[in-house]
């Protein structure tokens, strides 16, 4: 046993691994095991531990993946970096958008359940979100029945998928808050992204008023705010971040809005778990 933990020193176990790195350890077993991307090392019982070297790898995936190539292009991508050798614009992300539009115009909610879950074991999030569920719920907005039935179907998934990463993560959870129902699949969706880093997250997207905002973080016991705020005017614009303020001395906060003592949120999907999960890395970093 000693020899087997010399042998791993410097590395990192899956699930630490997937909170430096923001990708779920479902995505990181199916990149490993259908397209061979990843390969981290094994101990005799079958244990994945990760390398500094595979933190630049996956960071290398996520920046093609986020240029809009599929996955399974992405280990020709790695290996000769020319980019003009592909097709870009691939067959992969159309037809992953249309068989979610066709099954929710046949009302296949269970079909669709099984598109999303099999998209998020392929894709991060960030990458799924931004590819697929946006462009979908844009063309969907045309058609205000199917519209409705694809978010409520979407947001049902999303839960779903929280609930059971959250079984294993541990720490005080972060809360993760909007004042607008239009922000709750983008929350949901953060949440999950979020929770396949390992973090614990709490959701809450109701009309709350800047009055609520610290007891409901001291009856969450959350010592982590992700505010997504919209004011609804200018006064209650400044009601907002006195109240982010007033938390920020006991609170790492999280806003867009212009907040003395929080961190300012950037505004895309990626960038904003990006920011959050390179700020969480240099806390625990000068923590030790």
């Amino acid at each position: 046993m000693p020899s087997e933990i010399n042998r791993f020193s410097g590395h990192y176990p899956i699930r630490e691994f997937a909170r430096l790195t923001g990708v779920n350890p479902v995505t990181l077993r199916a990149w490993e095991r259908r397209y061979g991307i990843v390969q981290p090392q094994r101990t005799d019982k079958g244990h994945r531990f990760y390398s500094e070297a595979d933190i630049q790898r996956v960071n290398n995936i996520l920046y093609w993946l986020e240029q809009g190539y599929p996955v399974r292009q992405v280990k020709l991508l790695l290996q000769n970096d020319q980019p003009q050798a592909l097709q870009q614009d691939d067959d992969d992300w159309q037809q992953r958008r249309q068989r979610q539009i066709t099954a929710i115009s046949e009302g296949q909610l269970q079909q669709l359940d099984r598109l999303i879950v099999d998209g998020l074991a392929n894709y991060p999030m960030s990458v799924f979100y931004q590819r697929c569920l946006q462009p979908v719920m844009a063309f969907l907005q045309a058609q205000p029945l199917h519209y409705q039935l694809y978010c409520q179907q979407l947001k049902r998934s999303l839960i779903c998928l929280v609930q059971r990463q959250q079984k294993h993560n541990q720490d005080a959870p972060l809360l993760l808050l909007s004042n607008h129902e239009s922000q709750e699949l983008f929350l949901y969706a953060m949440a999950y992204a979020l929770g396949a880093a390992a973090f614990r997250v709490e959701v809450v997207c109701q009309p709350l008023q800047p009055a609520d905002l610290a007891a409901l973080c001291q009856l969450l016991d959350s010592d982590q705010l992700w505010a997504d705020i919209e004011p609804t005017n200018a006064g209650q614009q400044q009601q907002w971040a006195e109240a982010l303020a007033q938390l920020a001395c006991e609170q790492t906060v999280f806003s867009r809005l212009a907040a003395q003592g929080s961190h300012q949120l950037p505004d895309t999907f990626a960038e904003q778990l990006s920011f959050f999960i390179q700020h969480q890395t240099f806390q625990k970093e000068t923590s030790l």
